[in-house]
């Protein structure tokens, strides 16, 4: 009987902390390349305003997202230990070819990242992400094949 019974959005919204919804992204030391996507209220996470900065590379794509690497919060998602985050260096990456810092993230933080819309109305998915990421990696070798002009045999 209980197998059935599927919560509601207005339940899981409880469940989760209401209000707009983050992920948290998780680039885990061990196993290898294992990467955790947690799906939690903005609210839970006990984050100030001023901690929510713009990924202005993302923005370029017209797809306007907030991350906070956090100092304040309290939350065991950002202190789990984790290898550098990856997902915050390729949405920080600089892929302006003339750009001095081209190919360096603007951020860098090893332990867990926050992501969200910055429309607090829309949630951001697990598949965003990682599109995004996929997109800007692609885009990013391209240039630096491009870079380095034709292979000689």
């Amino acid at each position: 009987m209980f197998a059935e019974m599927k919560p509601t959005a207005a339940q899981i919204k409880q469940m989760t902390g209401g209000g707009p919804q983050a992920i948290v992204v998780i680039h885990l030391s061990v196993p290898e390349d294992e990467v955790a996507h947690v799906a939690v209220g903005q609210r839970m996470l006990e984050l100030p305003a001023n901690e929510w900065q713009p990924l202005p590379y993302a923005s370029k794509l017209g797809v306007e997202i907030i991350y906070a690497a956090p100092t304040t919060s309290e939350s065991p998602l950002f202190t789990i230990a984790a290898d550098t985050n990856a997902t915050l260096e390729t949405l920080t990456l600089d892929c302006n070819p003339s750009s001095q810092s081209f190919g360096k993230p603007e951020r860098t933080f090893s332990s867990g990242v926050a992501f969200m819309f910055a429309d607090d109305s829309n949630t951001l998915s697990k598949a965003v992400l990682e599109s995004l990421v996929m997109f800007i990696n692609e885009r990013f070798t391209a240039i630096k094949t491009a870079l380095a002009g034709p292979v000689m045999a």
